[in-house]
């Protein structure tokens, strides 16, 4: 975002307070905050929560821009107002803190009443409330993790979690290819291949060019993104063309 571009979005974020239109103005700050990374955007954020009535929301956010600027000039009131805050929300909620490895993973939280609650990233604190709660887990190169948590009232929980990456590389198996079918790969020379044969492909841009005995080519150029062709190799890839 260009500075007219933020100074743009803070007028509209001003005028859907003024209009009520909260979720909206939280929407805003939360979209200029993902590319500023600027920590005041939080604390607009956590304000607007907590005038809102929603003050797990609050204390998260404003837990988050302590994290982020811990030598702001309102760092100290607001560590004893979160401590204040704390005492009324563990009435409800408790106080769960996540861990993934790798860390740097983005957790949405789903409650029972399918409730879904701003993401953020891992090591991260957030206020549940009790009962059945579902963790969504996402990391670029790793598989999407779900879990289902009981939070029941009592002390603080720690909750760790690890991440399966996802393959870097991606398995073909050729289909009834006609003998003397011949595959070149990126490029190489072309040698022969037989019916359900595995193919392995690495990660990066790969081109495929298949022969048939009869002359007839195909030809497929795509990327292997976290163990996937993109795009997918086409279905008929294998076939030969009819004469």
């Amino acid at each position: 975002l260009t500075p007219a571009q933020v100074k743009a979005l803070e007028a509209k974020a001003k005028t859907m307070v003024e209009t009520l239109n909260v979720v909206q103005a939280i929407a805003i700050y939360e979209e200029i905050y993902a590319d500023t990374q600027k920590p005041k955007y939080l604390y607009n954020i956590g304000y607007l929560y907590e005038d809102t009535g929603q003050l797990d929301m609050a204390w998260d956010f404003y837990q988050r821009f302590l994290l982020a600027w811990p030598d702001a000039p309102n760092a100290k009131d607001l560590q004893r107002y979160l401590g204040e805050l704390k005492v009324k929300l563990e009435a409800e909620y408790v106080l769960v803190h996540l861990f993934t490895k790798p860390s740097g993973a983005r957790v949405t939280v789903i409650t029972s009443e399918n409730e879904r609650r701003p993401s953020s990233v891992t090591p991260m604190s957030t206020w549940m409330p009790f009962g059945e709660v579902t963790l969504k887990v996402n990391l670029n190169g790793y598989e999407t993790l779900t879990k289902a948590i009981t939070v029941q009232p009592g002390k603080s929980q720690r909750l760790r979690m690890t991440l399966k990456a996802l393959p870097k590389s991606v398995s073909l198996s050729a289909g009834e290819l006609p003998e003397g079918a011949r595959l070149a790969l990126d490029g190489a020379e072309a040698t022969p291949i037989g019916a359900g044969e595995a193919v392995t492909l690495e990660a990066g841009k790969r081109t495929l060019l298949l022969t048939f005995p009869d002359g007839s080519q195909r030809r497929y150029a795509g990327e292997v993104v976290d163990g996937a062709l993109v795009p997918p190799l086409p279905g008929d890839f294998w076939a030969m063309s009819a004469s």
